[in-house]
Formats: structure tokens, C-alpha cells, sequence
């Protein structure tokens, strides 16, 4: 049996310290680089997920007033952050993280409220929806007035 003996021309095995910072730094950077990319991430599922609740909204609202031959409305305050269709129970929040601008017909019933008539014969009132969060994503809902077509920009 052969016993080696550890000298000092051997080199020993494992990292040296240089490459245990090299390799920290790398891990570090990704690390920042994919931390940082999250909440973009979220804010941008949110904004698509209210798009497709309003989108919801909106197109059932217009296919009960046709099937119906009732008038339908969609309201929205701004201030709580909210819309609701007169054919819907509960009101519907959007986050916080979405700032949500409209151009509407303004004055119904005598009161000023922000919102989308659609008759039964299928026209609408018509209206420009934007939302858009805080990363610079802007999503357009375009509501045509003569036919109460839904239109995604």
C-alpha cells in the first residue's frame, strides 16, 4: 500500500478565491437583473387581465341589449376605481397599479356619470377607453357609436 504525502508543489484541489468572486458577481447581477424585471411583469398581467374583464363586460352588455331589446349601460367611476354593467350585481375593480381615462357621451338622466349606453338595436353611445399602468404600456378600447363595435388598439 502507497501513501501520498501532500506537499507544496502540489496544488490542492477546490476554487481559489477569485473565482469564488467572479462567480458571486455573476450570480449577483442575475439575481438583479431578474428582480427587477418582475414587477413590470405583474403590472403588465394586470393591465391585460383588466383589459379582458372590460372587454367581458362590455361585449355582454351590448349582446343583452340585442337580445333583450333593452337599453344596457356600462358606468365607471374613476375615483373608486371601478365599472359595473346594469346587467352585472357587483361592481368590478381595476388595481391601482392602472390609470384609466375615458371619452364618453357624459349626461344621463340628468347626472354626470362616465358611461357606455348600448340600445337595442345594437348602437352605442360610443366611447374611448384607455388603460395604461405605470411601465408605459397603454391599452385602447374604442366603442363605436353606430354599430357598438368593440374595437382592441
Amino acid at each position: 500500500m502507497t501513501i501520498k504525502m501532500w506537499s507544496k508543489n502540489q496544488a490542492a484541489s477546490g476554487f481559489t478565491l477569485l473565482e469564488m468572486l467572479i462567480a458571486i458577481t455573476i450570480v449577483a447581477s442575475v439575481v438583479t437583473v431578474i428582480g427587477t424585471s418582475f414587477p413590470s411583469a405583474k403590472k403588465r398581467k394586470d393591465l391585460v387581465e383588466t383589459a379582458t374583464r372590460l372587454d367581458a363586460t362590455l361585449s355582454e352588455a351590448r349582446t343583452a341589449a340585442i337580445k333583450n331589446a333593452k337599453t344596457t349601460s356600462v358606468v365607471f367611476d374613476l375615483d373608486k376605481r371601478q365599472w359595473r354593467s346594469s346587467t352585472q350585481e357587483f361592481w368590478q375593480i381595476w388595481p391601482e397599479t392602472i390609470e384609466m381615462s375615458l371619452v364618453t357621451a357624459r349626461e344621463l338622466g340628468g347626472e354626470l356619470v362616465s358611461s357606455v349606453i348600448f340600445l337595442s338595436d345594437g348602437t352605442s353611445s360610443g366611447a374611448i377607453i384607455q388603460m395604461s399602468s405605470t411601465s408605459a404600456t397603454t391599452v385602447v378600447r374604442r366603442v363605436h357609436w353606430l354599430t357598438g363595435a368593440i374595437h382592441v388598439e
